[in-house]
């Protein structure tokens, strides 16, 4: 096995469950789950780290990591239900930190190699007139890169990918659309504790780049909100402007930028009993609402129909990476509601969420890591 699990977010959390909050609700009528990929080799090795779930033109599509064989993957839901896999890369040790986006000629991936101690960008295009990936290298360090990275493509092409190093340095990697890009990387700033934190990014209407990122001293969190006007600047941290969202103990531990449906909310974890929160910008000040309690791990999205939709792992006071798989949505009411979804445990250590369509509403789907069956997965709620 090629990979490890990452040792802070496997740490146990001796510390007691929130109490205050509803029991969870049984799993809604009509959800159904697929296997995507499992191991080959009696159910004892990994595959479906850093899942990352997109919709593509209708089509279910993941790409993770097999960290078994340490591969680059890409699995494609069929019309009748089945999975296609492909491996995109698979010399040496690659798809660590798996990051993945659509771009204007398809999927496109961003992902470390860690013989190569290389972070790397596959594209789908053409190759020797066939369909195929295209690579580049983003850049190279002496240890690792592309740590809680997210992945971005502009409507003009131009490629943007927000991450650490093992300094933590939160860094910016950027590059034009054109099907062999050059990257440039500049630090945006510094903060601590990168392997157990999750950073985000997004547009605001006025076409500014926003980045939710915390910075993380000894004692306590700040989460923050950074704003960069001119992705050109030759000095990119000193460009980066930014606002308080939370400084309450360990803001920001995950954090995720979402749009409802246009509107720009961040959902994250703050305090050592894993507290999900979500915080909105009114009147200058970030005010912000309790959603769940005893949280250990997640992904949100916003949906078309005004809902937030949260995968969640619960059971962060029996240890991190042991919990179970659940699902939060806010409906636009404003009403919050936890569902049980997969309670063999543990599961949901990795996970990604992205809608996709539905016969009268939009679908809530969830890639997740069964660490049970060290199988990658798919939740389907209608």
């Amino acid at each position: 096995m090629r990979y490890f699990a990452l040792a802070a977010l496997l740490v146990g959390c001796n510390q007691k469950a929130i109490l205050g909050d509803p029991p969870a609700a049984a799993v809604p009528p009509g959800t159904s789950f697929e296997v995507i990929e499992a191991p080959k080799q009696g159910g004892t090795q990994d595959t479906g780290y850093w899942p990352n779930l997109l919709v593509n033109h209708g089509v279910l599509t993941v790409a993770y990591c097999d960290a078994n064989l340490g591969d680059a993957k890409v699995a494609r839901r069929g019309a009748d239900g089945t999975w296609s896999i492909e491996t995109v890369e698979s010399k040496g040790a690659v798809g660590k930190y798996m990051a993945a986006t659509l771009g204007p000629g398809g999927i496109e991936l961003v992902y470390f190699d860690q013989s190569r101690k290389t972070l790397r960008h596959a594209a789908e295009g053409v190759v020797d007139k066939k369909p195929g990936w295209v690579f580049s290298d983003i850049a190279t360090d002496k240890e690792d890169l592309g740590i809680s990275g997210r992945f971005l493509i502009t409507t003009k092409g131009e490629r943007l990918f927000v991450h650490y190093n093992t300094r933590n340095e939160l860094l910016l990697s950027q590059a034009d659309g054109s099907a062999a890009p050059t990257w440039t990387t500049q630090k945006l700033a510094t903060a601590g504790g990168v392997y157990n934190i999750q950073v985000d990014l997004g547009f605001d209407k006025a076409g500014r780049l926003l980045i939710v990122y915390p910075n993380w001293a000894v004692s306590r969190s700040t989460l923050y909100q950074g704003v960069i006007a001119n992705l050109k600047a030759a000095k990119l941290e000193e460009e980066l402007q930014f606002r308080k969202v939370d400084e309450e103990g360990i803001a920001g531990l995950k954090s995720g930028l979402v749009f409802i449906p246009e509107a720009p909310e961040i959902v994250y974890m703050a305090s050592r009993g894993g507290v999900l929160y979500s915080a909105k910008l009114e009147k200058n000040e970030f005010v912000k609402q309790r959603l769940l309690g005893n949280v250990a791990n997640f992904s949100a999205t916003g949906m078309s129909d005004g809902r937030l939709a949260v995968a969640l792992q619960v059971g962060r006071s029996e240890g991190l990476g042991e919990g179970a798989l659940h699902l939060g949505v806010r409906e636009k009411s404003g009403a919050f509601k936890e569902y049980a979804l997969d309670e063999a445990r543990p599961v949901g250590q990795y996970l990604s969420i992205a809608e996709a369509p539905g016969k009268t509403r939009p679908e809530i789907t969830i890639a997740y890591y069964d660490g049970v069956k060290k199988a990658l997965r798919l939740a389907r709620i209608p």
